[in-house]
């Protein structure tokens, strides 16, 4: 090897840490993958940048993690990752709820996800019996129930309430008389 000597000694130091490396691998829950690879918490990325000296490898096809660095390094690496307190919620959604949930264009979720730094998936979208489908919500343990918190207030507050009343025949003319006038205005 030929250089400075700042040159010959990262050179070694790259030499020692290929060869003194070690892999590691994790196996993930696919949801906790989902969450590790969202664009918008950059969990994976806060890791890698926390233990610069470890090359993270996962991809969205796997549920293994693998981590590759010296020992000493992986090592807590491995810790780091094994004690993120993620964990997933689900909740069923009708049609309508899906909408209110997934909102126009995606606006609703994704303030969501931003707010609360989680990762939300819709799962079978419009194949339910009635069309709903099922949220998923994946997170550090306080983010997760804040953002389901804040799909049942989303859904709270944009209920229908329903109620019969029964009227005679005579009421019943006057409520449709006129193209359903009094009942219109009884509406608004």
């Amino acid at each position: 090897l030929q250089g400075s000597a700042a040159a010959l000694e990262a050179a070694i130091k790259e030499v020692e840490n290929i060869t003194l490396a070690v892999e590691e691998q994790i196996t993930l829950q696919s949801a906790v993958v989902d969450y590790f690879l969202s664009q918008r918490s950059a969990v994976l990325k806060k890791l890698e940048a926390s233990n610069p000296e470890v090359q993270f490898d996962l991809s969205r096809n796997s549920t293994i993690l693998h981590l590759r660095g010296r020992p000493e390094f992986v090592v807590l690496a491995k810790k780091e990752v094994e004690t993120l307190d993620v964990k997933t919620l689900s909740r069923n959604l009708s049609s309508k709820e899906t909408g209110l949930v997934v909102g126009k264009g995606g606006a609703t979720i994704n303030k969501l996800i931003s707010d609360h730094d989680v990762s939300i998936n819709v799962l079978n979208e419009g194949k339910g019996s009635d069309g709903g489908a099922t949220v998923e919500i994946t997170g550090p343990f306080a983010n997760t129930d804040a953002a389901l918190a804040e799909i049942e207030e989303i859904l709270y507050e944009n209920e229908e309430a329903e109620d019969f009343v029964l009227v005679e025949t005579m009421q019943r003319n006057m409520f449709l008389s006129n193209g359903g006038a009094v009942l219109k205005e009884i509406q608004a």
